[in-house]
């Protein structure tokens, strides 16, 4: 088990590379998460990790913003996620690298996606 002093040296380095990471790209944000509902594979992973949160929160509010065709534009919905990681300073919570987990295996990732959704407020739909 590390120690607190570990966690904390761990957790400096990482807010390092972080903040020496280029800015996140609004529109490749948005592309991602386009992705992630459009992956048959990464619904099912979700669906079966999440359980009723899937269908409730993540599927509800997704299919709400895409219902009667009153889609938000790309850079709405890239800016929305670039907003929600910044406000709770979690990186982790970006669509990409929550993609990139999921598709890689680690289905613990669509936790993440349940809380980028849930933060997510895009029109009244908050």
């Amino acid at each position: 088990m590390s120690s607190f002093k570990q966690v904390a040296e761990d957790d400096a380095i990482f807010r390092a590379d972080a903040a020496a990471a280029s800015p996140p790209d609004a529109v490749a944000e948005e592309k991602a998460l386009e992705a992630l509902f459009k992956d048959e594979s990464i619904c099912e992973a979700c669906e079966t990790t999440l359980k009723a949160r899937w269908q409730s929160v993540c599927l509800a509010k997704w299919s709400q913003w895409h219902a009667s065709g009153n889609t938000p534009q790309e850079l709405v919905i890239g800016k929305e996620v670039v907003r929600v990681v910044r406000t709770l300073d979690a990186p982790h919570l970006l669509a990409t690298g929550i993609y990139e987990r999921i598709a890689g295996g680690n289905t613990a990732a669509c936790f993440g996606l349940a809380t980028l959704i849930t933060n997510m407020k895009i029109d009244d739909t908050a």
